[in-house]
């Protein structure tokens, strides 16, 4: 084959797969769409950042692609922090003969953490998922007002 049949194969796939991939592409688009006619307060302009419906379901979906850990299964032993198993302490585990061993919380039960104390009522009260409409606000834009706390504590006001 001469060079130029080559090349024209290879255009030929190219296309071939892009066309598969904007077929798919569309496909996606339109299940969003549906999904987005379900879950109206997606489209809600209340938040401090204002993402349409179309990129919030598309993330979604696209979202079983990236690595995932599934839920964290294992805990310490010393102060019982939740981890997943790929968090472990690969050599001590390794030299523990089969136990699971973390070290990022209390370096093996050496740091003393006291445990929570009681959140004052208000806070209580809208961290309950089966509360008011205050809570139910709060549940939904608790990333919006995290942000917004976190960008308020940078001391950026410092020179």
């Amino acid at each position: 084959m001469d060079k130029n049949k080559i090349h024209a194969k290879i255009e030929e796939r190219k296309r071939k797969i892009d066309e598969k991939n904007q077929v798919v592409q569309e496909a996606i688009k339109r299940r969003c769409l549906q999904e987005h006619k379900k879950h109206a307060y997606l489209s809600l302009p209340h938040g401090m950042i204002n993402f349409s419906a179309e990129q919030i379901q598309y993330l979604k979906q696209i979202y079983g692609q990236r690595s995932y850990l599934g839920i964290p299964k294992y805990s310490c032993k010393y102060c019982n922090a939740i981890f997943w198993y790929e968090e472990r302490n690969k050599y001590d585990t390794d030299r523990a003969h089969g136990q699971v061993l973390y070290s990022n919380c209390c370096k093996y039960g050496k740091i003393k953490i006291p445990p929570f104390k009681e959140p004052p009522q208000f806070l209580k009260r809208l961290l309950d998922y089966s509360g008011d409409g205050y809570s139910r606000h709060f549940l939904q834009k608790i990333r919006q007002y995290n942000s917004m706390f976190a960008f308020t504590s940078m001391g950026g006001g410092q020179y």
